[in-house]
């Protein structure tokens, strides 16, 4: 009987509808019409508009039309078997073709032959002991039918057969199974049997431990379960507060301190105001104040330290200003203690380390270093970067390969780095090495298992990873080891060999064995207990004797060891059971003679019942083969989901079945190729869904493999071997992995231009991949990659753009730059993941807006000021409190940070006790969250000086908004806004024109660079009233260069500072008043050109200045190289600022010979030259080089300028470089006599 089977290939091209992605899938289904095959589809992209049939009804439910259910065929020749198959299309077949509408795929070849059909429906509802089960997975195994319950927790087959059914359900560790007849239409409710354990409420945490009791809610099994607590926090006992006695109430606790807690609660509150409310600014202490100054009468109380320091008192809280302790470290430090110590079932050096008891606050954070050990040397290498708080680390790697096992050495230190500038900049620990231990040891293993030695042997591994081997104490000729419970045992024969005669249980059947207290087992009780008892001692089983034997039970470890149906399939020694049903099943070989296999059943096999095809081999002897002496392809599947491989003639398991060990194009495809909905363009895929759209009919169901010549895996459609260019430790992984990664990316609604997406991906795969990109090419990838691209929101795209995620820089990972893509407008997100094996995920999308504006803050400034005598000098004492508001105008959230620095020396001092007032603080987050939210700082007292303020905020996606300035603070007004000030830098023929200072009492003043003595100094010019009670004292500021006497000017670059000292009637009082810092004239002068030196690149890399006498390589790079900060402009001793103006550009010509003027007009001729990256190139390696451009003597010209157009005169030099023309002497020959 021939058969035809015709493939009907679902090419599905999306074509966008007015339809917008949704991150999730469509819910709905539609019908497609492609290639005369009716297909579902689940979004508009998988069905062009011209095939689409229905968008709304699934092709099944459309009774009635083209797509009605059926198959079709020719006599017995069956040419659809799809369940949604064309009726018309069915006479597309000749000669009369039929068509059966209602006929399922699994009885279609029945119906073609000729034999009647049963049409049943089999359908009900799924239930937990509780409730129904939504998308509950159930399986008709003997006729390969799947369904999904709805959400309701329905489910229906149609079109089934008569007979048994053999039911298996699952959802979520809940299952069923079950044989059931059918024989007509029926309802049959499942119900889930699910094990649960059910537990008494939790002890009392005692001593950080507390207990529980739970009980199986199949078993009924009780079980003690212990485990460690954190106890609460321990509280305290306080007294009733005291009565209110000036505006206070005091009272006392005390720690309440038992096994059953830990730690403390915060301190509760000991002292409160009562009464009314106190006042702050009366200069009277209430309640809960500190302190209280009356700025208008002087009266000031305090507690604070010392107490008549009114500094000490913050005005606007009345609390006392408390200064942190300046931290600082200059104690000698010893390094870090080191060790490493095995890991056990690992290929892993565990490091740990106790840090040093010095200076442990200035830790910044560690880095391990190590090497392998080969012949006594050591190239150690930096493995890694941890945080301070981490105290141990796991190396897998050292010098970039894996650890391997029973390693000479390996050796490590670790490196502290210290982030105090007083402090040691780093400590190197001591180096510790270790060996490795047994290959056996370092990865997962039981905690013992048996050798195959005389005498019985069992092995182990001790905390060294080291392999050891203990023979079995006293052994008989009756001892050998077995397994039980995840370890090796050492059991002598014993009683059950007793029950067995020359004639297997012949004549002993139902006797005692007094020796052991056990009753032989017999044919009626195949399962013998000890008379008292105590558990399932022997067995009866098949024998290779006319007659079955007795079998230890100690000896049945997996069902393999079962030898005949009834032993398999009634558990003897009752091991086997998982949730009340028996794991083990059996197959027949031979019924007659009573031979098979007694193997673990499909859907337990992952729960670490294993299915042992290996033991088909002749290598494990007649113990788990008892058909012949070698494996056949007959045997060979009675002992799981196994495959007989031709070519070695091994009896495989196909879940590890690779295509590439099929050897034939009909084992390899079965008449299809995989194909799948990608293009490529030359090397890189271009559009498509990523959906398979065809697969391999291989015998074990791989469905990737593809021929080409030979059996290869190809799940991305590139005509390739999708493990080609693989790692080699993954290449096995590779060519059995069939399983795209899912990818899950937690987005955001906006974005900025930078789009970051890190800590929002998320890829899951069968297989334990790395995440990677291409940063370090495509040979022996080992990673998973994630592609993308980015559309408008209307649009669509295939991603071809790889997500960086194993960038050297971690900065750049998962980071995106989005361009020049428009502010506010919508965009798409198309993204898929495609692990080593080269399986694609299919595209999914997210739509987000582009938000790349900074957040709209604004930042107001309040200052008050007051004085008071110096005790000492008598004089007035300024202070200001600065009052800093940040307000947020736009959308949150929003962080924010502010900091405050003194540009003169006699704040920053003491600058330490205000860092405590920036943002953020410990009472201060920096975060506003809402338009209009504001942020307050307040800095108390500061003496007059400039500040310099850095103002920093983030919004939720990363846009950064950023202010800096200077802000003046000045107590005293009688001298102010002095100019110019503060700093700025001129040309000489640049400066202002005027200078001068207001003052706010009449009077004169006048200035001087190197004296404050008012009757040394130079009087200013002219004095204009400014404002109401203000004056203008100005003067021409070349004034201070001209000599005296002579009244020439010279004006040297430099910085100057003119110091205002003015005669002032105060209160109707002449008085000498002396300008603050604030107050002073001060400017800087520039006329200094930047130095401009020429370096090349020698053979190691390293640049090296260049002169004429230097023979350089005939091939050589070179750069320009700037000097600007001039000695005169570094305000070393006051602001330790440079004052110099920047370099605004350093250019470059080189002189050709037909064109000797070329680099005459530095403005045409020459070009920029960019200091921090660029290079001149030569090429004198051949007479098509450089050489004939620049001749024989190339010359570099060159010059810089900076910002205040100081200009260096140009610079020529010869580039003495290798390979130039050797240039002809003149040589005179002169005769002589000699």
């Amino acid at each position: 009987m021939k058969y035809i089977n015709r493939i009907l290939l679902f090419i599905l091209t999306g074509i966008m509808l007015l339809f917008v992605f949704s991150v999730d899938q469509v819910s709905g289904v539609g019908c497609c019409n492609k290639d005369d095959v009716c297909q579902n589809f689940y979004s508009p992209f998988e069905c062009d508009a011209n095939q689409t049939i229905s968008s709304t009804q699934s092709c099944s439910s459309l009774t009635g039309t083209e797509c009605t259910p059926g198959c079709c065929c020719n006599g017995k020749n069956v040419y659809g078997d799809y369940d949604t198959f064309l009726n018309s299309s069915c006479q597309l077949y000749s000669p009369d073709p039929v068509f059966w509408p209602g006929v399922s795929s699994t009885q279609c070849a029945a119906k073609c032959s000729g034999s009647s059909v049963s049409n049943l429906k089999l359908s009900g509802w799924i239930y937990n002991s509780t409730s129904l089960v939504p998308e509950a997975s159930i399986k008709i195994t003997n006729f390969n039918r799947i369904a999904t319950s709805s959400s309701q927790g329905f489910y229906s087959f149609d079109n089934l057969p008569s007979g048994n059914l053999d039911i298996y359900a699952n959802a979520s560790n809940c299952v069923f199974n079950r044989t059931i007849p059918l024989t007509s239409n029926k309802e049959y409710n499942i119900t889930l049997q699910c094990c649960q354990k059910a537990c008494d409420p939790w002890s009392a945490c005692i001593n950080q431990q507390h207990n529980t009791t739970c009980t199986d809610t199949c078993t009924n099994v009780r079980s003690f379960v212990s485990e460690q607590c954190t106890p609460p926090l321990c509280g305290w006992n306080c007294s009733d507060w005291t009565a209110c006695s000036s505006g206070l109430q005091t009272r006392t606790c005390t720690l309440i301190t038992n096994s059953q807690c830990r730690g403390q609660q915060p301190t509760p509150l000991l002292k409160q105001n009562c009464g009314s409310a106190p006042i702050c600014g009366n200069g009277v202490r209430e309640g809960l104040e500190d302190c209280d100054y009356n700025k208008t009468t002087g009266a000031f109380q305090s507690i604070c330290q010392p107490a008549s320091d009114k500094s000490k008192c913050n005005n606007l809280t009345c609390e006392c200003i408390i200064f942190p302790p300046t931290v600082t470290c200059t104690d000698t430090i010893t390094p870090a203690d080191l060790r490493a110590d095995h890991v056990k079932k690992k290929p892993w050096i565990k490091l740990s380390w106790k840090d040093a008891p010095q200076c442990n606050d200035t830790i910044d954070k560690y880095e391990i270093w190590g090497c392998r050990n080969i012949s006594n040397s050591c190239t150690f290498e930096k493995i890694t970067t941890l945080a301070k708080r981490q105290k141990e680390f796991n190396a897998t790697q050292v010098n970039g390969q894996n650890i391997k096992p029973e390693i000479d050495r390996y050796c490590f230190y670790l490196k502290t780095m210290f982030n105090s500038s007083s402090a040691t900049a780093e400590t190197v620990s001591n180096v510790f090495c270790i060996k490795t231990g047994n290959e056996e040891c370092l990865y997962e293993h039981p905690d013992s298992w048996c050798a195959n030695y005389q005498p019985p042997t069992k092995l182990s591994c001790n905390d060294n990873n080291e392999l050891k081997n203990d023979s079995c104490a006293n052994p008989s000729p009756n001892t050998y080891c077995t397994m039980q419970n995840n370890k090796a045992e050492c059991i002598d024969a014993g009683p059950c060999a007793q029950c067995n005669g020359i004639f297997g249980l012949f004549g002993y059947q139902g006797q005692k064995v007094s020796a052991f207290d056990l009753i032989c087992p017999s044919l009626d009780a195949p399962v013998a207990a000890y008379t008292n008892g105590s558990s399932f001692g022997c067995y009866a089983d098949y024998s290779s004797t006319a007659v079955d034997k007795a079998y230890s039970c100690a000896n049945v470890n997996e069902c393999y060891d079962y030898r005949s149906r009834s032993s398999c399939e009634n558990d003897y020694c009752g091991k086997f059971a998982y949730n009340g049903q028996n794991v083990c099943e059996w197959k027949y070989y031979n019924q007659q003679f009573n031979k098979g296999v007694c193997r673990p059943k499909e859907q337990y096999k992952t729960l670490g019942f294993e299915q042992k095809c290996q033991y088909c081999d002749s290598t494990f002897g007649d113990k788990y083969n008892r058909f012949y002496p070698e494996c056949t392809a007959d045997t060979c599947v009675l002992y799981g989901n196994c495959y007989f491989n031709p070519s070695n003639e091994k009896c495989t398991n196909a879940d590890n079945m690779r295509c590439s060990e099929y050897k034939s194009e009909i084992e390899c495809i079965n008449g299809t190729n995989t194909t799948v909905d990608v293009n490529w363009i030359a090397s890189n895929k271009s559009s498509g869904t990523n959906k398979v759209t065809a697969t391999s009919k291989d015998p074990l169901g791989i469905n990737r493999c593809v021929w080409h010549t030979r059996c290869i895996k190809d799940a991305d459609n590139n005509k390739a071997d999708d493990c080609m260019n693989v790692a080699q430790r993954i290449k096995s992984i590779c060519e059995s992995d069939t399983e795209p990664p899912i990818t899950t990316i937690t987005n955001k609604t906006k974005y900025s231009a930078m789009m970051s997406l890190k800590n929002s991906v998320n890829i899951k795969d069968m297989q334990e991949y790395s995440y990677g990109d291409n940063y370090y090419g495509n040979q022996n990838r080992d990673a998973i990659w994630m592609y993308y691209c980015i559309a408008n929101i209307n649009d669509k795209c295939y991603p071809d753009q790889i997500m960086p995620m194993n960038n050297p820089d971690p900065s750049k990972n998962y980071v995106i730059d989005l361009g020049n893509r428009i502010n506010n407008n919508q965009y798409r997100f198309f993204y898929f993941s495609e692990d080593p094996a080269k399986n694609l995920e299919l595209i999914k999308n997210f739509s987000f807006r582009l938000d790349n504006a900074p957040p709209d803050v604004r930042l107001t400034t309040s200052m008050s000021s007051f004085s008071f005598n110096d005790t000492v000098t008598g004089l007035p004492t300024w202070f200001t409190t600065l009052n800093i508001n940040i307000i947020l105008l736009s959308e949150g959230p929003v962080r924010c940070s502010f900091n405050l620095t003194p540009q003169g020396p006699n704040m920053s001092a003491i600058w330490n006790q205000f860092i405590q007032y920036n943002i953020p603080n410990p009472g201060n987050t920096g975060v506003l969250n809402a338009q209009n939210d504001q942020l307050i700082a307040v800095y108390h007292p500061l003496k007059s000086d400039y500040y310099d303020y850095e103002l920093e905020c983030f919004d939720d996606v990363g846009n950064r908004y950023y202010n800096d300035s200077t802000i003046t603070i000045k107590g005293d007004l009688t001298i102010k806004d002095p100019y110019p000030a503060p700093i700025t830098t001129y040309r000489s023929d640049d400066l202002p024109i005027e200078m001068g200072v207001y003052t706010t009492a009449e009077g004169t003043c006048r200035y001087s660079m190197t004296t404050l003595k008012y009757n040394d100094m130079q009087g200013i010019f002219a004095r204009d009233p400014a404002n109401q009670n203000e004056y203008r004292h100005h003067d021409i500021l070349r004034n201070i260069f001209r000599t005296a006497g002579s009244g020439s000017l010279i004006i040297n670059s430099g910085i100057y500072r003119i110091y205002p000292v003015c005669n002032l009637t105060i209160n109707n009082q002449q008085q000498i008043i002396i300008g603050e810092d604030v107050d002073i004239i001060s400017f800087a002068v520039d006329d200094i050109a930047p130095k401009t030196f020429l370096e090349f690149r020698d053979a190691s890399g390293a640049w090296i200045k260049y002169n004429e006498s230097i023979t350089l390589p005939a091939a050589v790079s070179m750069r320009l190289q700037t000097i600007s900060k001039d000695p005169e402009l570094q305000d070393t001793n006051i602001t330790g600022n440079d004052y110099s103006f920047p370099i605004a550009g350093s250019y470059y010509c080189r002189i050709k010979p037909f064109a000797p003027n070329l680099c005459t007009d530095i403005n045409a001729d020459f070009s920029l030259f960019d200091t921090t990256s660029d290079v001149i190139n030569w090429n004198y390696a051949s007479d098509n080089s450089d050489k004939l451009l620049y001749g024989n003597n190339p010359t570099l010209c060159y010059y810089s300028k900076d910002a205040g157009n100081n200009a260096e005169d140009k610079k020529c030099v010869l580039i003495n470089i290798k390979n130039r023309e050797f240039a002809a002497p003149n040589i005179t020959i002169i005769e002589t006599d000699q």
